[in-house]
């Protein structure tokens, strides 16, 4: 593991903006973690307890999306550090 601890890379398409992020957080010390799926990254997120979760927003064509991660996420530890990101720009859905 790197000096920096763990991050966590929660994302419907980890194959690409995953392993992008992974790459970045690696160079810069970083373990990096990578889920493709909500429940794959609580799972993740219970086991490891990350200094970092990054996470995609929207996730369609599944059960849960990034807002449920951050609910259940701070449920369980409030000071835990999330980023959530988006590529998509519709209206309200950053700021929801």
């Amino acid at each position: 593991m790197g000096n920096g601890g763990t991050v966590l890379v929660v994302s419907k398409y980890p194959q690409y903006i995953g392993r992008t992020l992974q790459d970045i957080f690696v160079v810069a010390g970083y373990e990096c973690l990578l889920a493709g799926y909500v429940h794959e990254g609580l799972k993740l997120f219970r086991e490891s307890h990350p200094a970092l979760i990054v996470s995609d927003l929207r996730m369609p064509f599944m059960r849960m999306n990034g807002l449920d991660l951050l609910k259940q996420v701070r449920q369980e530890d409030p000071d835990a550090a999330v980023i959530m990101l988006t590529g998509n720009m519709e209206s309200g859905d950053a700021s929801s």
